[in-house]
């Protein structure tokens, strides 16, 4: 089965943990950034209030062409208690109907709501999620 793990790390406590997974199966892995680079002052004032709106954010789009995977693990930050804007956007970016496992990490802890509305949140874009978690991540 071809993966692929795709993340956004905004402090590189995600990047490590998709790395950690990508090797642990032999996976291609791809890092998302997003088009304006955020500050930690950004990512409180406008990034926090987007997470938990569930919102996009704009971000730099892949090379690689997504539709040869046969499943799709995208990892992201927790802000707020909701995945990062940029995770948001991640998923619009999947072909339809992708088998799809997430990932939040947390350097805070569990976040339920937030797991819940990523899987509710890819459900709706007629992706197909095929599991979820949470990993706790140093602060």
């Amino acid at each position: 089965m071809k993966t692929v793990v795709i993340y956004y790390s905004f402090r590189g406590h995600t990047k490590a943990e998709a790395e950690k997974i990508a090797s642990g199966i032999s996976a291609e892995i791809i890092e998302i950034k997003e088009a304006k680079k955020r500050g930690m002052f950004s990512a409180f004032l406008s990034g926090c209030p987007a997470a938990l709106k569930q919102k996009g954010s704009k971000i730099v789009l892949p090379e690689a062409d997504l539709s040869v995977y046969e499943k799709v693990i995208v990892c992201a930050p927790v802000w707020a208690g909701y995945a990062a804007p940029a995770f948001n956007s991640i998923l619009e970016i999947l072909p339809k109907g992708a088998d799809v496992e997430i990932v939040l990490c947390s350097g805070g802890g569990e976040s339920p709501k937030g797991l819940a509305g990523a899987v509710q949140k890819a459900e709706g874009l007629g992706l197909k999620v095929i599991s979820s978690r949470e990993i706790k991540t140093a602060v």
